[in-house]
């Protein structure tokens, strides 16, 4: 009976044996897969840390470029006024300068007019002069006609002269 019991024994101790060494594979096992585990959360955290930052730098690269979007939109909202107000300069010289044409229009008709009747009053000078020309050879030749004659032209031209003289400052 002992033996039985030495027997009954060893084979419990061989089984316990073989739990342990099972317990220490496992356990083995276990540490192996939650190293394998810590390397992999490592890793995870090493990936969600460089998403974050990823994250954070797409984050500021949008206000950047909401920021670049504000000022192009302000920009352009400023040129539309400059170009408003340009469009009304453009138009109200656009108005100045037609009537600056229409002035200069009416000034170069009125300045044709002047230059037609200039144009007349000098062919009726030159006209006047040619007659004025002819009566003075008329009046020489006359004054000479007398002197040889035996007068005194002079005496007659100054009483003619005078006779003239006090019509023209006569009031009509």
């Amino acid at each position: 009976r002992i033996q039985e019991r030495v027997a009954a024994m060893v084979e419990d101790y061989s089984a316990l044996a073989k739990c342990v060494a099972a317990a220490v594979s496992k356990q083995l096992a276990l540490e192996r897969h939650c190293t394998a585990l810590e390397r992999g959360k490592a890793l995870v955290t090493r990936q969600m840390h460089q998403e974050r930052e990823q994250r954070e730098a797409l984050g500021r690269e949008l206000e950047q470029v909401r920021a670049q979007h504000e000022a192009l939109a302000l920009q352009l909202e400023r040129e539309q006024d400059v170009r408003e107000i340009l469009e009304r300069q453009m138009q109200q010289e656009h108005v100045q300068r037609e009537g600056l044409v229409q002035q200069l229009e009416r000034a170069s008709a009125k300045e044709q007019e002047l230059y037609a009747g200039t144009a007349t009053l000098q062919l009726e000078m030159d006209e006047l002069l040619l007659c004025l020309g002819q009566e003075s050879t008329k009046v020489a030749l006359l004054a000479e006609a007398l002197r040889v004659a035996g007068g005194d032209p002079d005496a007659i031209i100054e009483q003619v002269e005078s006779e003239f003289a006090v019509k023209e400052v006569a009031p009509i």
